[in-house]
């Protein structure tokens, strides 16, 4: 199978990693792989590419936005004043290529590339939790006419694409797969943690983008609670969001006395530098994260997670075995469960060893690809006659 793959955004967050994994996957399965991707980035994803062997070409593939102010409509105006030179060079990297199947990993690629779909099997894999208005209903069943199928990374997602429009017997759950069985050695002793030394902090992670909707203002107020019951912390924040909504949330560290806790640590690409310096890894997320990916990758190192009950979280933490689930936006919960593993060291080394065995049972690379293989077949196979 000859497979082309639109994608990259700006930044490299959980859906591109999953779609990088995808790729290498499907490479070292002999499959020949080519990426198309955005101007618009800050270079990374397609220096992750380099380093696979993936060829890309390179397109104005822009954003759209209903938004009546100023910035979002420049970038919807630029788009499609670009429109043309996308279609051209997406047309070229077709005939260069002769892909057998074509790879979406967002519905707005759909948008500018649906001319160019339909004529050999199409699917879009969706990573983000749409919100389910009129226009994006219209959307969807407008590009079910074109797709061979939507791949849902999640059975949340699944339900999720049904309520905006994807017709039910289009949709095949596809669960991201985090972690290869060739790093099950690599990271063993990673994996195996050990109780903070004596006086030494409990250190708590949150990784990946910093926002609103990821729970950064539920785990400060939740680190307001733990300092008032004397529990012992630092708190370790992964990654980079809005400068704006940093300082605001800066401003309420400031407010809860936690600034001599709590660590800034920027963006970071080593995920064993990560993990190994987590004792507790949380996920407030206060919004239906898909399938989050960060809460796999714990697991892979045998950190116990503490998650919202939303979104894709509870397929993938098991509450009371691999970490705890808690209601969204509340703090006193997330403190709650937080405080009990840096009480019971023991338990939630038991708790981060189920969840990195269950990662391995569930999520790894090579069931996502036999997976994506498996769907791409039965597409491509000759239909019998009627």
């Amino acid at each position: 199978m000859r497979i082309l793959c639109v994608c990259g955004g700006w930044r490299v967050f959980g859906a591109e990693t999953i779609t990088l994994k995808m790729l290498e996957g499907l490479k070292q399965n002999g499959h020949p792989v080519h990426a198309v991707t955005s101007t618009w980035s800050d270079g990374e994803f397609s220096r992750r590419l380099a380093s696979l062997g993936v060829a890309e070409t390179k397109v104005p593939l822009g954003t759209f936005s209903k938004k009546l102010a100023l910035r979002p409509m420049l970038w919807t105006a630029d788009a499609l004043i670009r429109l043309p030179v996308l279609w051209l060079n997406f047309a070229r990297a077709c005939r260069k290529f002769r892909p057998s199947l074509v790879i979406l990993t967002s519905s707005k690629q759909g948008v500018f590339l649906r001319p160019w779909l339909g004529g050999r099997p199409s699917f879009l894999v969706e990573h983000t939790n749409v919100e389910p208005s009129g226009s994006n209903r219209w959307l969807y069943k407008t590009l079910a006419n074109r797709l061979s199928s939507f791949v849902a990374v999640s059975g949340f997602m699944r339900e999720h694409l049904q309520c905006i429009g994807a017709p039910t017997e289009k949709i095949r759950v596809i669960r991201n797969g985090v972690v290869s069985e060739a790093e099950r050695q690599k990271t063993e002793n990673d994996a195996v943690r050990l109780a903070p030394a004596a006086g030494q902090p409990a250190r708590i992670g949150i990784v990946g983008q910093v926002a609103p909707n990821k729970g950064h203002d539920c785990l400060v107020e939740a680190g307001r609670l733990l300092k008032n019951r004397g529990a012992s912390f630092v708190v370790r924040v992964f990654g980079s969001g809005n400068p704006e909504y940093e300082n605001r949330l800066k401003g309420k560290i400031s407010e809860a006395g936690l600034s001599d806790v709590w660590n800034w640590m920027g963006y970071e690409r080593d995920k064993a530098k990560i993990f190994n310096s987590l004792d507790i890894c949380v996920v407030p997320s206060c919004f239906g994260d898909p399938f989050p990916t960060v809460a796999m990758e714990a697991g892979v190192y045998g950190l116990p997670v503490v998650a919202s009950r939303v979104g894709g979280l509870p397929e993938i933490v098991e509450d009371g075995v691999t970490g705890w689930l808690v209601d969204s936006n509340d703090p006193a919960q997330l403190a709650e469960k937080i405080e009990w593993l840096i009480r019971n060291p023991q338990q939630a080394r038991a708790m981060g060893a189920a969840g990195r065995e269950r990662v391995f049972k569930h999520f790894t690379v090579e069931r996502m690809v036999a997976e994506f293989e498996a769907l791409f077949r039965e597409h491509l196979a000759p239909k019998p006659p009627i």
